[in-house]
C-alpha cells in the first residue's frame, strides 16, 4: 500500500514532462525504480497502469539498449 501510494505521488511528479526521474538525465534513481518494478512483475506485484507517466517512463527505460541485452 505504501509503495503503491508514493508511485501515485511519483507519476504526479512525472507529469511535468520530465524524461526521467530525477533530471533530463538517466541516473542511478531510474537504475534503481526499473529494476524494483521490473523485478515485482515478475513476482506478480504488476505497476498499475493508471500511472500512465511512470507506464511511458518504463516503456522509455526499456528501449535503452543495455537493457535490451
Amino acid at each position: 500500500m505504501i509503495a503503491a501510494n508514493r508511485l501515485q505521488w511519483l507519476d504526479g511528479q512525472m507529469a511535468d514532462g520530465r524524461q526521467y526521474i530525477c533530471s533530463k538525465r538517466f541516473t542511478l534513481a531510474d537504475i534503481l525504480l526499473y529494476g524494483w518494478l521490473d523485478f515485482a512483475g515478475q513476482v506478480g506485484q504488476p505497476l498499475d497502469t493508471a500511472n500512465i507517466n511512470i507506464v511511458a517512463w518504463m516503456a522509455r527505460v526499456g528501449e535503452r539498449p543495455p537493457v535490451k541485452a
